[in-house]
């Protein structure tokens, strides 16, 4: 780490995500303000500081911080991707109005943002800076280590981001975030397969 020199805002930021011990965010403040866990880039929605971790209780796994995607791992009789009694993964965990974000919200996100690939303790990431007026100095970062086979043991790939929508996209699946350093797009994903999670904090929610 010592050889690796980086622009201080973004050190900051990479060592804030790094050293947090719990990715339990919770209301951090009650009411209507904004979670000191969320970032906000000027966009409908706030973005987490962090991924959603599954195992680890010190918040930053990457290999450890994927997800399924299948809701209640109920198939509604003939019709795949379709579930019953939809539970999103992220409102489950944290409560509040902390959510999965939908495919516009990552839409927004991918459009109005710059992005730079960064290495950092030996991973790779995206940070996605702000391009809106008075939020150009936020950012946040994404890892991109690619999304796990359903059994867990092969990764797919590696050199891209792939982050979970709450987005049905009907007979293919999900909507799936692919962060890419050329460029950010969409992929479709079966909900059986483990991808990353990146909460959002919705201030329009009561």
């Amino acid at each position: 780490m010592k050889k690796i020199l980086f622009v201080l805002s973004i050190a900051t930021l990479l060592l804030a995500g790094v050293s947090c011990k719990k990715d339990k965010p919770a209301e951090d403040n009650p009411g209507s303000e904004k979670p000191v866990s969320a970032v906000d880039l000027g966009l409908s929605v706030y973005w987490a500081t962090f991924d959603m971790s599954g195992e680890y209780p010190d918040g930053f796994d990457p290999q450890k911080d994927y997800f399924n995607n299948v809701w209640n791992n109920s198939y509604i009789t003939g019709a795949w991707f379709q579930y019953i009694n939809p539970t999103d993964k992220a409102n489950q965990k944290f409560g509040g109005r902390w959510r999965m974000p939908t495919h516009d919200e990552w839409k927004e996100l991918m459009d109005n943002c710059n992005w730079e690939p960064i290495e950092f303790d030996s991973y790779k990431f995206l940070v996605a800076t702000s391009k809106i007026p008075g939020h150009e100095t936020q950012s946040i970062r994404f890892v991109k280590n690619g999304y796990r086979n359903p059994d867990n043991n092969a990764i797919q790939n590696e050199n891209d981001g792939y982050y979970w929508s709450s987005t049905n996209s009907g007979s293919f699946g999900y909507y799936v975030a692919q962060l890419r350093d050329g460029g950010q797009d969409f992929a479709f994903l079966d909900g059986e397969y483990l991808c990353h999670i990146r909460p959002v904090w919705d201030p329009k929610e009561k």
